[in-house]
């Protein structure tokens, strides 16, 4: 199996072009520039169409692969039966609060739910930042689209519609560079959130014929989308009226058992991924300060959506992964 390795550079400011041109001059890598920036959508399917490759593995810009990731992709496609791999993202970039609190969200949040959607049958995105697909398979179910900000989820869907069989790996990993301040993580969450709705409401439509996606899949999108940060924001509210009622020990006795549940599910969390037990110690702030933050941003971005002010959002990055992961990832 030959391997080419393809970079879009979709009309990018910082200099990109220039770095990979003796890369490509050697043969190293093929690149594709575009004059003018069209978004991810159109850079993914301006690379695709480029290549003749059967089985497609989409990086982002601002991730790394591990070592051996590439390997354990192509082998889930020995299976025929297999159309997409969606890979474990981790935090490469732990340099502050913000970035560790979001390495513990992506354990919790993103590769724990990964996980039980792998055996439920129901993945809803193989990431952008590894992920890998028959290019057969994206030919069936169309290019991806520009009408949702989150090109990779709404993908998946389709795929997942279409009854493709969709693996999650843990151990493809990639590691990805994270928002190092609160207006980075604020504007990056806007649009995973308001992504998020755009795509129920691309999907909903007949949603109940497709199988775990109806059965899983959509319900689970309605209860994290729009119960959860409601209830959690009224749990929040009051807890407030009942230390200004000054009933002190009613509180306590709800955030010991809140703060008990969070460390099992960070704990385990950590424990299936195998990764730093320091994280768990990040429970308190975690569960009682970030996730309201979150909570926030979702329903800001809801309204962005509804007033239709939703579009793709650039965030800084500073390249800034640790020393540590450039040594064990494929750069």
């Amino acid at each position: 199996m030959i391997a080419v390795r393809m970079i879009v550079n979709d009309g990018s400011t910082d200099g990109t072009a220039g770095i990979v041109a003796p890369y490509a001059a050697s043969g190293r890598v093929t690149l594709l520039n575009r004059p003018a920036s069209g978004g991810k959508a159109v850079a993914l399917n301006t690379g695709i169409a480029a290549t003749s490759a059967e089985i497609v593995v989409v990086v982002d810009a601002d991730s790394a692969l591990q070592r051996d990731a590439l390997m354990r992709i192509a082998a889930h496609f020995e299976d025929d039966q297999v159309q997409a791999v969606s890979g474990n993202v981790k935090v490469g970039n732990k340099v502050n609060l913000l970035a560790n609190l979001q390495s513990l969200e992506y354990l919790r949040g993103l590769n724990l739910r990964r996980r039980a959607f792998d055996i439920l049958d129901t993945e809803l995105v193989v990431p952008g930042a590894v992920g890998a697909f028959r290019r057969s398979t994206y030919r069936d179910v169309g290019s991806l689209d520009t009408s949702t900000v989150v090109e990779d989820m709404d993908q998946t869907v389709k795929m997942v519609k279409a009854a493709n069989d969709i693996h999650y790996d843990p151990y493809v990993v990639a590691f990805t560079e994270v928002p190092e301040t609160l207006r980075g993580l604020a504007r990056q969450r806007r649009r995973w959130y308001g992504g998020t709705l755009q795509v129920f409401l691309k999907h909903r439509h007949k949603w109940w014929k497709y199988g775990p996606l109806s059965l899983i899949g959509f319900p689970y999108l309605i209860l994290t989308m729009f119960f959860v940060p409601v209830v959690e924001l009224l749990t929040l509210t009051l807890l407030f009226v009942y230390l200004y009622q000054q009933l002190y020990f009613g509180v306590m006795l709800a955030a010991i058992s809140i703060l008990a549940i969070e460390l099992v599910l960070s704990s385990a969390a950590v424990y299936l991924d195998r990764d730093d037990w320091r994280l768990v110690a990040y429970t308190p702030i975690y569960a009682f300060v970030y996730r309201y933050i979150l909570d926030v941003v979702r329903l800001k971005a809801y309204l962005d959506v509804y007033r239709g002010k939703m579009s793709w959002t650039r965030v800084q990055r500073h390249g800034d992964l640790s020393g540590k992961i450039r040594e064990t990832a494929r750069l």
